[in-house]
């Protein structure tokens, strides 16, 4: 089983995709493997054909899967950056139990999560980033807001008595509801209170101040995790981001828009794969076949 006027079999072309999207691999690379494993000689060119066409023949899966994207309980999301031919551009993933959706684009702005996940009625969970505003419901990372804390230790936490007193405080109730067993709509109430009593008292620092503006503005998305079925923090969506993270130092990011649209289609697939419990050789090969029977 091949494509049409390519000299490697289907198994071959997705042990190319899996070295270089899997495993972050760059072309030089796969082809000094190649050579040294199986005796092939290939050159870089032509495994980016192999890469190019595969991600192709995968576009309208893609195209699918971020539409059922829109129809799942909850979605964890988060960005970073990313470079198409040297000009800064941004990755986002969308993430759910059984899907995961890489998407590029130039902006970094809320028009992108938007368009997404436009129609989506779950639970969206995320940082305190303004361009999550997306889903009926949202739990913001309380990951986040103790490193916010801890960050305080570092810069300007012991000159502040008001502020060791708050940030203990806060902490506390933090800490408190991520170790609560007890899962429902009052004990999720309680603890709003509890941020509510805190913040409305009068308060001198600066830091406080601004967090506590952050506080009310987000009390509603603090604790969701408590009365619905979803994690307290965002780093689903951060874990899926680290090896696309690392694959962007060793390639710098993708050389133009046909590239990164491809980068996006083959990480979707492969890491979906990986939630479904799906061997990405195996389902894609069986695709493959599909697709190629189905256009002859």
């Amino acid at each position: 089983d091949a494509f049409p006027n390519f000299r490697f079999g289907l198994f071959l072309c997705l042990y190319i995709v899996a070295l270089n999207i899997g495993l972050s691999l760059p072309r030089r690379r796969i082809r000094e493997l190649l050579r040294f494993t199986f005796g092939l000689n290939i050159s870089t060119g032509e495994i980016q054909n192999i890469i190019d066409k595969v991600a192709e023949e995968f576009g309208p899966e893609y195209e699918n899967m971020k539409k059922e994207l829109k129809n799942m309980k909850s979605i964890y999301a988060d960005e970073t950056s990313w470079y198409i031919n040297g000009k800064l551009t941004w990755l986002w993933v969308f993430i759910s139990e059984k899907i995961a959706v890489y998407h590029i684009q130039n902006s970094r702005g809320k028009k992108v999560p938007e368009k997404m996940l436009k129609g989506f009625i779950g639970i969206l969970v995320s940082d305190f980033y303004s361009a999550y505003t997306q889903g009926k419901i949202s739990q913001k990372c309380l990951v986040h807001l103790l490193r916010d804390i801890f960050n305080w230790k570092k810069v300007k936490y012991f000159k502040s008595k008001e502020l060791q007193k708050f940030a203990l405080r806060l902490k506390g109730i933090i800490l408190d509801a991520i170790k609560s067993e007890l899962k429902s709509k009052e004990n999720r109430i309680m603890y709003e209170k509890k941020i509510q009593k805190l913040t409305s008292k009068k308060w001198e620092d600066g830091e406080i101040k601004r967090m506590c503006r952050r506080l009310t503005k987000h009390l509603n998305s603090l604790f969701t995790f408590i009365e619905y079925d979803v994690e307290f923090s965002n780093n689903r969506a951060e874990r899926a981001l680290r090896p696309c993270v690392v694959a962007r130092k060793i390639s710098y990011g993708s050389r133009s828009k046909k590239g990164a649209l491809h980068f996006a289609t083959l990480k979707s697939v492969s890491e979906t794969c990986k939630l479904t419990d799906k061997d990405f050789l195996d389902y894609g090969k069986e695709y493959l076949i599909e697709r190629i029977t189905s256009e002859s």
